[in-house]
């Protein structure tokens, strides 16, 4: 383990042999960009040997961090609070390897004026910035470059610190924890298997249907990025997505709290295929949700399977365009019949006629037996009558 003045495991500081160089280094060149009221963009230098990234979060003073995974060299995130302080650090994924954590970074939901500077190339000791970071063995305090950081009991000071298992208690210099059922807390704590239920002091958890997302969607595809969305699942506590480029193996994953998350760095043209899994309570989660796809830079090209309860926008949609082989055309035009979808050349010869029935639909046009050009695609009946341009190539 790492302890002591270390600055590694077992290596570092006056008392240990150098550390050798990591053949899995972590990141550097961190820091933030983008800050806004609740969003941030947080950028680290490429590493070479690195075929993925993760990076943890946390509010400044929590012990807890958030876990994300990517494949490129930034993340955006969205939920920060405007005024509070957080802690971010990034680490390398080398295949059958990964680095140690970066340095600590901080940035100020919704100031603009922090996280600018933070390199984890820096080498200058840091022993007065009241967090832990470089070679400290505490907050400002320890290691080679710091001063020794104090080690009396500290049982009366109203946090949980030192060596304590508890808040003031636990450990060898404190009184034992109080181990009394917290059956009514709100949180998850004690021998408890869920919040506030479960284990032999309390009631039995209710069992939850951990269900897949539904409703998949992609929507705001541009020329490098999109957004994913699905319908909220009221058991979720966050939920994981993954996508990949279509006809590789290899999937990227993250996770949010909410029900929509941007991606970016995709590139022009290529089709990508993304699908999303509940985490609920206990952990429990979710079979992945059908597979979904959508072709960047064609902005109504997002297509999932039935399996998916396909959200279909209003009105007329159709795609690609321009279409070579195939054409998918996206129908939803509640409370009409007796729809007639019909597509047009130049001249005005009807080319194609297929019958709507009366709800949404999507509809699949094989085209690859047309003439090249330009063409007219028509949805009516008596009431109504919808067109859209299509190009044939």
């Amino acid at each position: 383990v790492q302890n002591g003045n270390e600055t590694g495991i077992d290596c570092g500081g006056p008392d240990c042999e150098p550390c050798q160089q990591a053949s899995c280094p972590a990141p550097t060149g961190l820091f933030a960009s983008g800050i806004r009221r609740t969003s941030v963009t947080l950028n680290w230098s490429q590493v070479t040997e690195a075929s993925s990234y993760t990076l943890q979060i946390r509010q400044a003073g929590d012990p807890d961090w958030i876990d994300f995974r990517t494949g490129l060299t930034y993340l955006s995130l969205r939920g920060a609070n405007v005024g509070t302080d957080y802690e971010w650090r990034v680490s390398s994924d080398c295949g059958d390897e990964e680095s140690d954590w970066s340095d600590i970074c901080v940035f100020t939901g919704g100031d603009s004026s922090t996280g600018a500077n933070c390199d984890t190339g820096s080498t200058d000791p840091t022993c007065d910035d009241g967090i832990q970071n470089g070679s400290e063995t505490g907050v400002d305090c320890g290691g080679p470059d710091c001063e020794p950081c104090e080690v009396a009991p500290t049982c009366d000071d109203g946090i949980q610190n030192g060596n304590e298992t508890g808040i003031d208690c636990g450990g060898p210099d404190c009184v034992p924890c109080e181990v009394a059922p917290t059956c009514d807390d709100g949180i998850q704590n004690g021998n408890e298997t869920g919040v506030d239920c479960g284990g032999p002091d309390c009631v039995a958890c209710v069992p939850v249907d951990c269900a897949a997302p539904t409703n998949l969607f992609a929507d705001q595809i541009r020329r490098s990025s999109a957004r994913l969305n699905w319908m909220e699942n009221s058991d979720a506590i966050y939920y994981k997505i993954r996508i990949r480029q279509e006809g590789t193996a290899r999937w990227f994953d993250f996770t949010t709290t909410n029900t929509s998350a941007s991606v970016r760095g995709v590139i022009f043209g290529r089709v990508y295929e993304w699908n999303v899994l509940s985490v609920c309570t206990d952990g429990a989660e979710s079979d992945w949700s059908g597979t979904c796809t959508f072709r960047v830079g064609y902005e109504n090209s997002s297509s999932c399977g039935s399996g998916n309860n396909l959200y279909i926008p209003k009105g007329l949609k159709a795609w690609p365009n321009p279409a070579s082989q195939e054409l998918n055309v996206s129908i939803n035009f509640p409370g009409q019949k007796d729809l007639v979808l019909q597509l047009f050349d130049m001249t005005g010869t009807e080319v194609v006629s297929i019958p709507v029935a009366e709800g949404t639909h999507v509809v699949n046009v094989g085209v690859d037996q047309l003439p090249k050009g330009m063409y007219f695609l028509s949805i009516s009946n008596r009431k109504i009558r919808e067109i859209t341009r299509i190009v044939i190539q």
